[in-house]
């Protein structure tokens, strides 16, 4: 007698597929969530580095160009900070916008020198004068991100007035 081959699939070997398939669809689902976490915190650095360095190094630069400095108000909370430079016939301040530092030349609005995503949490500027030099010193600290990747940097310089050395 001839034995009849099966036509079909039994019912172990189906259990046996759906499990297989269903270890492979939860390790791909990890690796995607891992991936988007990975992205997110990516993203959140990069907004922190971008907006470090652009409003760290225009206020450096527009300091250490200037001739004169008033830190009027200089932290944030009730009073937000604020800081004005001059230079010959230029007028430069930096400002607080809700969350964001605000650029102005000669009472004209440069924009914004941090990103949107961005969040200025503290800005304090510090008028130091010795007999021979005058500076300031900046502190300042960014947030961004959401909950799940959050993070904050706190970022501190000093810039020495033009002439004042």
């Amino acid at each position: 007698m001839k034995a009849t081959p099966s036509k079909g699939i039994s019912l172990i070997e189906l259990v046996i597929y759906v499990a297989i398939l269903a270890v492979a669809v939860i390790a791909i689902t990890r690796v995607l969530i891992v991936m988007t976490r990975s992205y997110t915190s990516i993203v959140v650095a990069r907004d922190l580095n971008h907006s470090a360095l652009v409003g760290f190094e225009t206020m450096v630069r527009e300091i250490r160009g200037s001739a004169s400095v008033t830190a009027g108000s200089s932290t944030l909370g009730a009073h937000p900070g604020r800081l004005t430079t001059a230079a010959g016939a230029t007028t430069t301040e930096f400002y607080m916008a809700g969350t964001q530092l605000m650029f102005r030349k000669n009472g004209v609005v440069q924009g914004p020198l941090t990103l949107s995503t961005a969040r200025v949490t503290n800005l304090v500027f510090r008028q130091v004068s010795t007999g021979s030099s005058e500076a300031i010193k900046i502190e300042m600290t960014l947030a961004a991100g959401t909950s799940t990747a959050a993070r904050s940097v706190n970022l501190y310089s000093t810039a020495i007035l033009r002439g004042s050395y």
